[in-house]
């Protein structure tokens, strides 16, 4: 049995013939289909000449990828595929650890902004009591 090993072109379909030489090809020639199963099914010609591929209905296909129905976002789990609302874009969960509420960055801020209130507070009250040792001490 022998082997060929070839870089693949990135478009969808591409004929695969085999040389020696560089200039006599092989009478044998493969379709070879470039295709997401799970997005698209495809049926290659009588002739083995031509794909016709067709998108499956049950999936979403978001920035061009596909999920299937109630698939989450890699990125974010509280996005999910959910066909009965869109096929094209994410869907939130409903659940109440995904309900829409504040940003990281709006934690953090305001976090920080709380930091610096107690810390200010806490020097406030220093001062004061400092002031009052010393009018203490001077009555």
């Amino acid at each position: 049995m022998y082997q060929v090993g070839c870089t693949l072109p990135t478009r969808r379909s591409a004929y695969i013939t085999v040389t020696n030489d560089g200039v006599r090809q092989s009478e044998n020639v493969y379709l070879h289909v470039v295709h997401n199963s799970s997005c698209q099914t495809c049926v290659i010609n009588d002739n083995k000449t031509d794909v016709d591929c067709h998108m499956i209905t049950n999936v979403c296909v978001i920035e061009g990828q596909c999920y299937l129905q109630q698939q989450e976002d890699s990125v974010d789990s509280c996005n999910i595929c959910n066909l009965d609302s869109s096929n094209t874009v994410w869907t939130r969960k409903t659940d109440s650890a995904c309900k829409e509420g504040l940003s990281n960055e709006a934690i953090i801020a305001i976090s920080v902004g709380c930091a610096v209130f107690g810390l200010l507070l806490i020097l406030v009250v220093i001062i004061v009591i400092l002031k009052k040792r010393r009018t203490g001490k001077s009555a």
